[in-house]
């Protein structure tokens, strides 16, 4: 990081000479809120993660949310889960089908048994990034919720047809009853209303989630290499830039087969 240059002052005065040391506080000051990144052709503004709180309000919200049943607070609830603990993005999440993640296919979608690890293909991931991603048992149990109440509700057919999509949205084209892919715009409207109902002091965009991923995968033991694989990051300047340090008090999260 580059600090912003501080001005040169010459005190020749009496006066400049007793308000030297003040505006030399000022600069520092002015200095240091206002920290920029190199602006190159390459350059990328670090990113921002989840403080504690905001992460225990968003969640601790999410459990009262889905207390009333709606298939709309689960879907939020496994989507969320799902991105804040194995770091996909919104368009990969949107992208997901049902028999992508299912370890096998029950006769009834009250005994639904996801697998520990799905492959992301090239067609739904970023840039062709396919990979192995690893599901923690919070967003296992998270998703489960979601398809079962959604075959309950009618969103879903059971057994899914091929190539079913996983997160449905509004009527449509496709899925059971007219009820289409979840789109991209959706998603991050139903995770800025989630926000608002955790009452958050700022607002994130969908992708933190990502960020927050990573950190947490850092902080609990996993080397950069092992950190990398689960991300699908090809270079290792794109991982240091996504992992944060979390906040001093916070108990450092196991890796993906126990975080939740």
């Amino acid at each position: 990081m580059v600090n912003r240059p501080r001005l040169q002052r010459t005190c020749q005065t009496p006066l400049e000479l007793e308000l030297g040391p003040l505006l030399e506080q000022a600069d520092a000051r002015f200095a240091r809120f206002h920290v920029t990144e190199p602006r190159g052709k390459d350059a990328k503004p670090v990113p921002r993660a989840l403080t504690t709180a905001d992460r225990n309000r968003v969640f601790a919200t999410l459990e009262q949310w889905c207390s009333s049943g709606s298939v709309v607070a689960l879907r939020t609830r496994a989507l969320v889960a799902l991105a804040a603990d194995s770091g996909l993005r919104v368009n990969e999440c949107c992208a997901l089908e049902v028999d992508q993640l299912l370890a096998f296919k029950p006769k009834t979608s009250e005994t639904v048994k996801l697998a520990r690890s799905f492959y992301l293909r090239p067609a739904q991931a970023k840039g062709g990034g396919a990979g192995t991603v690893e599901l923690s048992p919070r967003a296992r149990a998270a998703i489960g919720a979601y398809v079962r109440a959604a075959v309950a509700a009618g969103w879903m057919s059971w057994p899914p047809k091929a190539r079913a999509p996983l997160f449905l949205g509004h009527r449509g084209r496709g899925g059971a009853r007219g009820h289409a892919r979840l789109s991209k715009r959706s998603a991050q409207h139903s995770w800025h209303d989630l926000q608002a109902r955790a009452r958050l002091s700022s607002r994130y965009p969908f992708h933190t989630l990502r960020h927050d991923a990573a950190s947490r995968w850092r902080r609990s033991g996993a080397d950069l290499f092992a950190l990398m694989r689960q991300m699908r990051w090809r270079d290792v300047q794109t991982a240091q830039r996504y992992v944060h340090e979390l906040d001093a008090g916070e108990r450092a999260p196991r890796i993906a087969s126990r975080v939740g």
